[in-house]
């Protein structure tokens, strides 16, 4: 992982923590699903700002194959969603591809 990457998921972190007041689990779960992701998007050779619809529906095909429960992809989805939103907040893309 880019130190990029790894400064992007302490700023993620501080925001899930200050300001949607997430617990250390919830907080963690989004850490470990975003990584999952930015592993996905490295292996694409891909930056975070080209991510379509179309990969994220790749991804979590993915996950599908790995016999990742269905709750457990929710949530995985669920921290993607937030991880996009937060990029979008802080300017790092423009439209969020979820």
């Amino acid at each position: 992982m880019t130190p990029t990457y790894t400064l992007l998921l302490q700023d993620f972190d501080a925001y899930l923590k200050l300001e949607k007041g997430l617990s250390d689990n919830t907080r963690q779960s989004y850490h470990d699903d975003v990584c999952k992701l930015i592993g996905f998007v490295e292996a694409e050779n891909l930056l975070l700002k080209e991510v379509t619809l179309s990969h994220l529906h790749t991804f979590v095909a993915s996950l599908l194959d790995l016999g990742i429960a269905v709750t457990t992809r929710s949530r995985i989805i669920s921290g993607i969603k937030s991880f996009f939103h937060f990029l979008m907040e802080e300017q790092h893309i423009a439209v969020t591809p979820t």
